[in-house]
């Protein structure tokens, strides 16, 4: 069934793909989670592919980095769970920030050093005035109790479950920090506490994200994020459907049982049942 685009496929073995966003992963992190994750559904793989999927379903190409690598050619880098926080790493961060860079942090940054120690300062430990936020409480619920959240984010309100955390906000005096809360929480315990936050540094933004996300709520504040960094994507595509990005061509690829219509820039294609399409130029979401 692929047999007409194969010429067309191999001619991506030549070019050189560059991301515009990285995902974090550390594999100590992953191993002090898996030591004590604090709740049974918490895995740190399964929250790094949460964002993963988001943005698969994007059609944004993403890097999966270390931390020690270089961030400077990204304009969106995800620490979904950077639990072991140092002063180093938060500087290197930070600066990739103020330089225009957008970082989204995740629950439980900074909640341990880097022996695994919990941390005596309030977290996020060492990324706290590079957040602006403190977290003041937080929740691993289990199953059957969720809360409600609402933000100013098309998409993002609804219910959350498995971990939430109250943030406070509290922007270092003397630094040049403008902080925006974007979503609170609407149910007790944490009714009208914080629960995502803003905080431009310089030229960049820093996110937190104070819950556990879905996959559709992940991909709402990529959504928005991706708007502020001028990263093409593809949105309101059929489920089913993954997009991929190889040079100036995004080739759709069908994983369901039957056919499916695809509408990009105006243009309509047909994708038969567990084939692949490919359509040229680049494309801006709206």
């Amino acid at each position: 069934a692929m047999l007409p685009e194969r010429a067309e496929m191999d001619k991506t073995n030549q070019t050189q793909q560059s991301a515009e966003v990285a995902i974090l992963l550390d594999y100590e992190n992953l191993w002090a989670i898996q030591i004590q994750p604090h709740h049974k559904n918490f895995g740190y793989m399964r929250h790094m592919f949460i964002y993963y999927r988001a943005l698969q379903q994007l059609g944004i190409t993403t890097d999966i980095i270390s931390p020690e690598s270089d961030l400077s050619s990204y304009k969106i880098v995800i620490a979904h769970t950077l639990w072991m926080g140092t002063k180093p790493l938060a500087k290197k961060i930070k600066k990739y920030t103020e330089d225009g860079g957008i970082i989204i942090f995740g629950v439980r940054s900074g909640f341990k050093t880097s022996t695994n120690l919990v941390t005596q300062d309030p977290l996020p430990g060492p990324f706290r005035e590079l957040v602006g936020v403190t977290v003041s409480d937080w929740h691993a619920l289990p199953p059957g109790l969720d809360f409600q959240v609402e933000s100013i984010i098309s998409g993002l309100s609804g219910l959350l479950t498995l971990w939430a955390e109250a943030l406070l906000p509290c922007p270092v005096e003397g630094k040049r920090q403008k902080l925006s809360v974007l979503a609170h929480y609407s149910s007790d315990p944490f009714s009208s506490e914080t629960a995502l936050t803003e905080n431009q540094i310089g030229k960049g933004f820093a996110y937190y994200l104070g819950w556990y996300p879905t996959v559709q709520q992940a991909k709402s504040l990529l959504l928005y994020v991706a708007s502020k960094s001028e990263i093409d994507y593809m949105d309101d595509l059929p489920t089913g459907l993954i997009p991929i990005k190889r040079g100036l061509n995004y080739y759709l690829f069908n994983f369901n049982d039957y056919p499916i219509e695809v509408t990009i820039q105006g243009n309509t294609t047909n994708i038969k049942k567990r084939d692949v399409s490919i359509i040229s130029n680049s494309l801006n979401g709206t």
